[in-house]
C-alpha cells in the first residue's frame, strides 16, 4: 500500500501539467496532492517495518522466556559464586550488589509517553495529507 501510495504521488509528478508563464516561457506545475501521498505512503511503509521489527522482538522476547525456564536450575549452581560489595573491574572500583537498580528519569518517562508521542506522529501524518489534498 506504502509503495502504491508513493508510486501515485510520482506518477502525479511526472504527469504534471506544463503552463506557460509570461513570455512564453513554460512552468511545470507540481500538484500538492503528490507530497501527501508520498508522505502517507512512507508513513505506511513505516508502519510495515515496525510491525516486521515488533514481530521480531516478540520471537526474540520468547526466547528469552524459555531462557527464563531453565534459569533457576543454572542460578543454583553459580550462587555460591557471587560476590556483593567493593570489586574491581576493567573500568575501575565499583560495588556488586544483589538489588535491582532503579529506573533512572528517561525510562519513567519512556515508559508512560511512548502511545501519546506514537498518536502525535499518526496524526501528524494525517494531517498533512488533508492539508495536501486541500
Amino acid at each position: 500500500m506504502g509503495v502504491g501510495l508513493i508510486g501515485a504521488g510520482v506518477i502525479g509528478n511526472i504527469v504534471a501539467i506544463d503552463e506557460v508563464g509570461e513570455g512564453g516561457t513554460r512552468l511545470r506545475s507540481i500538484p500538492a496532492w503528490t507530497f501527501g501521498a508520498t508522505t502517507l505512503g512512507l508513513a505506511t511503509l513505516e508502519i510495515g517495518i515496525a510491525t516486521v521489527l515488533m514481530g521480531i522482538v516478540i520471537r526474540l522476547w520468547m526466547r528469552v522466556e524459555g531462557t527464563k525456564a531453565a534459569f533457576p536450575i543454572l542460578r543454583k549452581q553459580v550462587e555460591q559464586q557471587i560476590r556483593t560489595g567493593p570489586i574491581s573491574s576493567a573500568y575501575g572500583p565499583a560495588v556488586a550488589s544483589a538489588s535491582v537498580p532503579g529506573l533512572l528519569p528517561i525510562h519513567r518517562m519512556a515508559r508512560i509517553l511512548w502511545m501519546p508521542m506514537l498518536v502525535m506522529g499518526a496524526r501528524a501524518v494525517m494531517v498533512g495529507f488533508v492539508l495536501a489534498l486541500i
